[in-house]
């Protein structure tokens, strides 16, 4: 289970504001990416949850869907590295389930686009897993 990084509190304070809302992803994404770059994946993971919390709540708010969306994959895509580095396989896992019942929601979508996009994540889970499965099968090697 995918734990919640904005209290419900927050949520409700951004959703308010959709330009706080805007500034929370590009300062939780721009910090996320800072700890990701260093190879820092669990300092990384409350940061890129907060990005990605604030970008699903764009996606319901903002009248720039295809901005919306863009944020919406990025934030998840990056998170989804993120744990999956940091061995929280999991919590990865559930975040792509979630991810992906999000887009299928997004009714104002276009179809074609919808399916590219869960595409594009299903792909970028089949490579994580893969190639969790090569590091465990390297680490057996080494022992």
């Amino acid at each position: 289970m995918l734990k919640s990084f904005l209290c419900p509190c927050h949520q409700e304070w951004l959703r308010s504001d959709t330009f706080r809302l805007k500034r929370c992803y590009e300062v939780s994404m721009e910090t996320g990416r800072y700890y990701f770059d260093q190879c820092f994946w669990r300092d990384a993971v409350p940061h890129l949850g907060a990005a990605h919390e604030s970008s699903e709540m764009l996606l319901d708010l903002s009248d720039r869907l295809e901005t919306a969306t863009k944020k919406f994959v990025n934030s998840t895509g990056l998170l989804l590295a993120a744990l999956s580095n940091a061995g929280m396989t999991e919590e990865a896992f559930a975040l792509y389930s979630c991810s992906v019942e999000k887009l299928e929601s997004q009714e104002n979508l276009e179809v074609e686009k919808r399916f590219t996009l869960i595409g594009g994540m299903h792909l970028r889970w089949s490579e994580m897993a893969l190639n969790d499965e090569c590091l465990m099968a390297r680490s057996a090697c080494l022992h």
